[in-house]
């Protein structure tokens, strides 16, 4: 049978499917260079206002030493309109990173270039002008890129070509001195050196962040296996005592027998009625211990109000808009596991760049309700939707250790309830899908 499926249609799904892993490595690369930097002070630092009033005092000064005669008889400027184009461009760029939070492949480029337009708009002034104000403008540029850029990024190597292009094209552009080039090249390699140290140092604020989260999923782990232990063991008991009490059931028919019977001597039926009052003893402590664990077994939590939970949760971290399309919605639990679900989707977005992160109460049914949990973030990948609430599951962050949204499914398991990825959310972002059982309202006493 011929195949429907033409030559040249297979080598272009050939060439796709190559690419898959070459833009998966390229977006590994890409996510370990964001690591190194923090995209929120970054962020801070490029605010519109911020931005202007840095371009205003670069642009300034620049201006003033080109076209203020006093000024530009003795620096000697030779293109003065060009450093001043490119401290606007950087503006510009800088705008631009903080349009895209400093993250994803276009605010990581902004963030880099940004760098490179105001480094080169001094680099160029410092090796055009005359040797003393040429010294003075590297110096000031060092004092620059000292400041900000070697003490906010780590060492990657887009950074160190963002940081090194402006030298190499002030040095094919005109010929410094040899005080200008020294200045210049030292302050890039303490720049590089820096990076470096801020590299290693959010490295090891990583390392305690996954140890941290480790040790309060491992406890979490234990307390739940332990639980689960303890019940185990109650249950072995319970069979233990249950089978005891019919050993003592048939005993005591035996020795009632036996103290019934005229033919024993009376010292017999005294020690047969001692052990008979033993036995009675003992079989009270039995059904009495047996009653416990029965009561236990039984035993249901109390129900809680999911909506007040949700608020008191809202009020509490200040990071969740939430929203009730019902009064009352009651589930037989514990309000904690439901907080510790909400704290670690809450967490999740937070770190992933979101700025809204909504909850959202409705009825599903008479039976059950719907929580709907969504945010602004760049949300999940397509291929992690089905296997993100694994354990060990691989994270999205360098720092993480694969068990939050585990934990997660548990938590909200332990409601009797259900948790699955929905995409695409309402807000554009990460949207998890939360079902619970609920429960008549308990009644008032």
């Amino acid at each position: 049978m011929a195949s429907d499926v033409s030559p040249i249609s297979k080598r272009g799904a050939g060439r796709a499917i190559a690419r898959a892993p070459r833009r998966s490595a390229w977006r590994r690369r890409l996510e370990r260079w964001q690591d190194t930097y923090s995209a929120a002070a970054i962020e801070a630092a490029s605010n519109p206002t911020g931005t202007l009033s840095a371009v205003l005092a670069q642009g300034g000064l620049l201006a003033a030493l080109g076209y203020v005669p006093w000024l530009q008889a003795r620096v000697q400027l030779p293109h003065p309109w060009l450093p001043i184009l490119l401290t606007v461009i950087g503006g510009v760029v800088t705008i631009g990173a903080y349009h895209f939070k400093a993250r994803g492949p276009v605010g990581f480029t902004l963030t880099m270039l940004d760098n490179t337009f105001y480094s080169t708009a001094l680099v160029l002034p410092a090796v055009q002008a005359a040797p003393g104000w040429g010294l003075a403008l590297a110096v000031i540029h060092g004092m620059m890129v000292l400041a900000f850029p070697s003490r906010v990024y780590g060492l990657t190597l887009p950074f160190a070509l963002a940081m090194g292009t402006p030298i190499v094209v002030g040095f094919i552009v005109a010929t410094p001195t040899a005080v200008v080039a020294t200045v210049l090249i030292a302050t890039y390699l303490m720049v590089l050196v820096q990076a470096q140290y801020n590299r290693a140092g959010r490295q090891v604020e990583r390392e305690h962040a996954r140890l941290r989260e480790a040790v309060e999923a491992t406890g979490r782990l234990v307390d739940e296996s332990t639980q689960l232990a303890f019940s185990q063991m109650a249950l072995g008991i319970g069979h233990f005592l249950h089978e005891l009490r019919n050993a003592q059931a048939s005993r005591l028919i035996n020795l009632r027998v036996l103290v019934d019977d005229h033919t024993l001597p009376e010292r017999t039926k005294e020690v047969i009625a001692d052990i008979l009052n033993a036995q009675s003893r003992e079989e009270e402590l039995v059904r009495m211990t047996l009653d416990g664990l029965r009561d236990e077994g039984r035993a249901q939590p109390e129900p809680f109000d999911v909506g007040s939970c949700l608020r008191a949760f809202a009020a509490e971290h200040d990071a969740l808009d939430v929203s009730l399309d019902h009064g009352s919605l009651w589930v037989a639990g514990t309000p904690h596991h439901l907080e510790v679900a909400l704290t670690n989707l809450v967490r999740n977005a937070r770190q992933a760049g979101a700025e809204v992160v909504q909850a959202q109460l409705k009825t599903l049914d008479v039976d059950a309700a719907e929580l709907v949990v969504s945010d602004d973030g760049p949300g999940l990948p397509p291929e992690r939707a089905q296997s993100v609430f694994d354990a060990f599951s691989d994270s999205t962050k360098t720092e993480g250790t694969g068990l939050g949204l585990y934990l997660t499914r548990r938590y909200v398991e332990l409601l009797g309830g259900s948790i699955e990825v929905v995409q695409p959310g309402p807000l554009g972002g990460a949207c998890f899908r939360i079902v619970l059982p609920t429960c008549a309202a308990p009644s008032r006493p």
